[in-house]
């Protein structure tokens, strides 16, 4: 796969940091399971969700445990994602994990923009579950045609 440029940073298969779950037992030790994040996750400004193959949320930044803070922020961790949703978004949730697809697209949400970006990640060359991006857009943004 060709490296694909977004914003001066390359993205390959090869640069995704995947770290092992199976240490962790006990979901509900909050602490642990962000500690599972590489450190660039926890300290950027947009929330960071990972789920396993199995929906199975097993890892979010702190900016996602605050978005998600009125749905029971990082003690979602261990919670399945499709009963966070409804069944419509679920079924595309499933079909992103299982066509190995990604899905961006924008929303507006108690008066924020955001940006979301669900694509899947990869463990021993195979989809190994769903990692979502959600990012605050300023009210005006400028947008910029390059050459080619």
């Amino acid at each position: 796969m060709k490296p694909q440029a977004k914003s001066g940073i390359f993205l390959k298969p090869s640069d995704a940091v995947v770290h092992d779950t199976s240490s962790v037992a006990d979901f509900s030790d909050e602490k642990a399971v962000v500690e599972l994040l590489p450190d660039w996750a926890k300290g950027v400004p947009m929330a960071v969700t990972v789920c396993n193959i199995e929906g199975i949320i097993i890892a979010m930044n702190p900016r996602a445990g605050e978005t998600f803070e009125r749905d029971g922020g990082l003690r979602l961790i261990g919670k399945s994602l499709y009963d966070c949703h409804p069944p419509r978004a679920s079924e595309l949730i499933r079909a992103l994990i299982r066509e190995n697809r990604s899905k961006t697209y924008t929303i507006e949400k108690k008066g924020m923009k955001k940006l979301i970006h669900q694509t899947p990640w990869i463990r021993d060359g195979k989809v190994a579950g769903l990692v979502e991006f959600s990012i605050v857009l300023p009210d005006q943004m400028p947008h910029f045609v390059r050459g080619a």
